[in-house]
């Protein structure tokens, strides 16, 4: 029963990434879903280390709350915001200084669509600011409010394509815009849950 709300958060996120490239196609066609490449895998590699550090603190943080040992617990919650602060801050730097240089060896054609990658920057930054939050609220099994953040950030997301749609205003830039909100909503509204 735990494993319910962490499976449909899941879904949402990949019900997000369907909207996005569906949308992407329908409004910009399918030349514009190959300009935003680079940005899927980006953000495909850069969840990578966030997620693996998660799941080796996840059962660690469990225990410790279960045990009642809360020193223990909020030292590791501690431990996980440092790491993933220090992991966007290095990862971030790294981008903005190897990307293009790395793109113009590797794939020159896609070099026009750094800048795509650049403005995902606080939308992933974002992203891997989640995971102590998650940390937190999987460990004392307070769901809800994750499932909350799922369902509205969703919501918010479809709202900015529909403001997309009726100004006439699509490009990839506020479709990465987009994410950025998307993520954005979402990492505020586990903050404030958990503040209050």
């Amino acid at each position: 029963s735990f494993g319910f709300i962490p499976f449909v958060s899941g879904i949402f996120f990949m019900l997000y990434q369907q909207i996005e490239r569906w949308s992407v196609n329908l409004f910009l066609g399918p030349e514009a879903l190959g300009k935003m490449y680079l940005v899927f895998l980006t953000t495909t590699l850069w969840i990578l280390v966030p997620t693996s550090i998660l799941n080796l603190y996840f059962p660690k943080a469990i225990k410790f709350y279960t045990d009642n040992d809360f020193h223990n617990f909020h030292k590791i919650i501690k431990l996980n915001i440092i790491i993933s602060s220090l992991y966007c801050i290095i990862t971030s730097v790294i981008i903005l200084i190897l990307l293009k240089p790395v793109v113009g060896f590797i794939f020159p054609k896609h070099v026009p669509y750094s800048f795509l990658v650049f403005l995902a920057l606080p939308g992933l930054i974002f992203r891997t600011l989640l995971d102590p939050i998650s940390l937190y609220l999987n460990s004392i099994v307070r769901l809800k409010p994750i499932f909350w953040s799922d369902l509205f950030s969703t919501i918010i997301y479809i709202f900015c394509i529909l403001f997309l749609f009726f100004n006439d205003t699509f490009s990839l830039t506020n479709f990465v815009i987009c994410f950025d909100i998307y993520m954005c909503f979402k990492f505020f509204y586990l903050l404030f849950d958990c503040l209050n």
